[in-house]
């Protein structure tokens, strides 16, 4: 018989033991804290009270001398105020123009702006005025319209509204708004009808005029 083999040789101890499968992992501790929490932030102090809006002076009284020291501007006029026992001086437009007016003087104490009729506006321009202030003849506020299309015109209240030209005879067609030309002759056997209402697309052009076939 062979003799028997030497036992093995014995592991080293290890310089890092590994933990046991079933032993708890170690869990991490922070710091303790070396500054307190910051305090919650407080409700703040509520606003002052506003001061009371200024008043005007009653009715009748007149304007102290210290706000006529400076005298408005064209169109504009002095007023005055009482707040917290102190007078306030400032200026005001006038309001009293008509539409198409402009202002030529200051009114002192009171809105008594004197006013003229602005320059007129060009014919050919699609204009009217509109209300608004003004201290110049020719800075009077206006609106431009687009001019109307053949057969129609602005109408006559102010606005860029247009309304249909009813001014075509027999014959005739409109050629720009409301102006009007000769239509062509209907041809053999047909005449031309009257029509002076424009609707969008007829009467507008020299061969678009309303005709009608001849009675036998």
């Amino acid at each position: 018989t062979s003799p028997p083999l030497p036992p093995p040789p014995e592991a080293p101890p290890s310089a890092f033991p590994l933990p046991s499968p079933t032993s708890p992992l170690p869990s991490p501790s922070l710091p303790p804290s070396s500054s307190p929490s910051p305090p919650l932030p407080s409700t703040p102090p509520p606003a002052p009270p506003l001061p009371p809006p200024p008043s005007p002076l009653p009715p009748g009284a007149p304007v102290p001398p210290l706000c006529m020291a400076t005298e408005p501007l064209i169109g504009h006029f002095v007023v005055a105020y009482v707040t917290e026992g102190r007078v306030l001086c400032a200026h005001r437009r006038c309001s009293i123009a008509p539409v198409g007016h402009y202002y030529t003087s200051p009114g002192g104490a009171t809105d008594s702006c004197d006013f003229s009729p602005c320059d007129p506006l060009p014919d050919d321009a699609a204009a009217f005025y509109v209300p608004g202030f003004a201290n110049q003849s020719d800075h009077c506020p206006s609106m431009s319209c687009t001019p109307a299309p053949p057969g129609y015109q602005l109408s006559s209240s102010g606005t860029c509204a247009i309304e249909p030209c009813r001014t075509a005879k027999t014959g005739e067609y409109y050629t720009d708004g409301c102006n009007v030309s000769m239509c062509y002759p209907p041809g053999p056997g047909r005449l031309l009808l009257d029509g002076t209402i424009n609707t969008a697309g007829a009467r507008t052009s020299p061969d678009s005029c309303l005709s009608g076939k001849c009675s036998e």
